[in-house]
């Protein structure tokens, strides 16, 4: 029992679909369950007119309330442990949360003044380079034609895609054109303004387990120096949304999710912080009915470790499924016969990788050989 508070338990769920590309079955996502409650972040900074979420991870919310009138919360869709807290004018209060337990977790919360250009909704610098300042100029004008809260739900469609993924593919081909290819990867490192953050069936919820729909997101802004990530989105509550703001860290380690990019991906990308070294391996072993899948433990430059289960050996994004740990492994109940039972052709893979961040800089170590599991 000890052993198991300590780590992550994996549980097969029954069979869900991907929904990015048409005609692609998908393989059973897994749910994580994690240890005990905590919320997202125990500060926020939050501009005026500003919007950032606050998740809570590992339990079950009853409620969310607020000291003074500086900022306005919003329940994100249907998921009550995660709100929206946007900033309405200058000071600071708490933002708490009561679990169903009655427990109470708190969040201090500072709302600064915003700067011109923000507040009166013009361009401003997106990921530094004048490439990005163009596209982010391209995605903020399509702001006046899908204003903030207007609706964008299932009920909207481009080429073939609907709601979220529709509105990402649009602003994404407004800001490159139809003909420019896609890249995908799982490199948080290299985010860049127009980017896709596609969160797919396994990405990991605010309660420790994993989501069973599909979201895309876009990428406004991601400044790495202040560990900040600025998104836009479709079918927010069946509405569009402007300005959502992460940490990259988060999505680094804790989101579950792939990036698909017009930016032609090289993976040899220079990074801030430095890489983890030393090669990964996978063993995996079995006891009491608990199975474990466990990583080549590394103790210098790495702070986590990114695994992707698939039931294609190419691994790609709409049948891959991300997990993050801090711990250099994950375990299930049951066989590694689990694993495949519904995988196609009842074969699955696995690779990983470890995490260093610093920051909001994020680099990757060299991915293990692929594990095939039976």
């Amino acid at each position: 029992m000890r052993l198991l508070k300590k780590t992550v338990l994996l549980i097969l769920i029954a069979l869900l679909f991907f929904a990015p590309i048409a005609g692609a079955s998908a393989m059973p996502p897994l749910t994580v369950y994690a240890a005990s409650p905590s919320l997202s972040a125990k500060s926020l900074t939050v501009k005026v007119g500003q919007t950032k979420t606050l998740k809570l991870n590992n339990g079950k919310a009853k409620k969310w309330g607020h000291t003074g009138e500086n900022v306005k919360l919003a329940k994100k869709g249907n998921n009550i442990n995660t709100i929206t807290v946007k900033g309405l004018k200058k000071g600071t209060c708490v933002v708490a949360c009561m679990l169903t337990n009655g427990k109470i977790l708190k969040c201090n919360v500072k709302v600064t003044a915003a700067s011109s250009s923000e507040s009166s909704g013009s361009s401003s610098s997106s990921s530094g380079s004048s490439a990005d300042k163009k596209i982010y100029n391209k995605i903020i004008a399509m702001k006046s034609k899908y204003p903030e809260g207007s609706r964008y739900d299932e009920s909207t469609k481009y080429k073939g895609y609907s709601a979220c993924q529709a509105f990402a593919y649009l602003m994404s081909d407004t800001a490159f054109g139809k003909d420019k290819p896609y890249y995908r990867h799982y490199d948080f490192g290299a985010l860049r303004t127009g980017d896709i953050i596609y969160q797919v069936p396994g990405s990991k919820l605010s309660d420790g387990s994993y989501t069973t729909t599909t979201h895309a997101l876009v990428v406004l802004k991601a400044d790495y120096s202040k560990d900040e990530l600025v998104l836009c989105e479709g079918n927010y509550m069946g509405k569009a949304h402007w300005g959502s703001t992460y940490s990259i860290s988060e999505f680094a380690l804790n989101a579950g999710a792939s990036v698909t990019s017009r930016y032609k991906y090289d993976a040899n990308h220079s990074v801030k912080v430095t890489k983890p070294s030393g090669s990964m391996t996978i063993k995996y072993s079995y006891s009491n009915g608990i199975g474990r899948f466990t990583a080549k433990k590394l103790t210098k430059n790495c702070v986590g470790y990114q695994y992707l289960f698939s039931d294609d050996k190419g691994f790609p994004y709409n049948r891959t499924q991300t997990f993050y740990t801090k711990d250099n492994y994950m375990q299930f109940r049951g066989t590694e016969k689990i694993w495949a039972s519904n995988a196609q052709n009842h074969v699955a893979y696995l690779k990983v990788r470890a995490v260093n961040i610093k920051g909001g800089n994020v680099s990757y170590g060299k991915w293990s050989s692929i594990r095939t599991i039976r």
